[in-house]
């Protein structure tokens, strides 16, 4: 899903609301030693210090 294609709620919904209910539905398969990790972009921050250090748009 591209960030132009959808409202920011639609954004929410799929990185917050998903992940939140991914972890909910494994959450019985987890034992004492399991550990979930989240991973998230950090594009849009690229972009503005690309932009922030003159290096143009992306």
């Amino acid at each position: 899903m591209a960030p132009e294609d959808v409202d920011w709620r639609g954004i929410i919904e799929v990185d917050l609301v998903g992940t939140a209910l991914l972890a909910e539905a494994l959450r019985p398969l987890a034992t004492a030693s399991t550990a979930f990790v989240y991973c998230a972009s950090v594009s849009s921050l690229i972009a503005n210090l690309a932009v922030s250090l003159g290096y143009g748009g992306c």
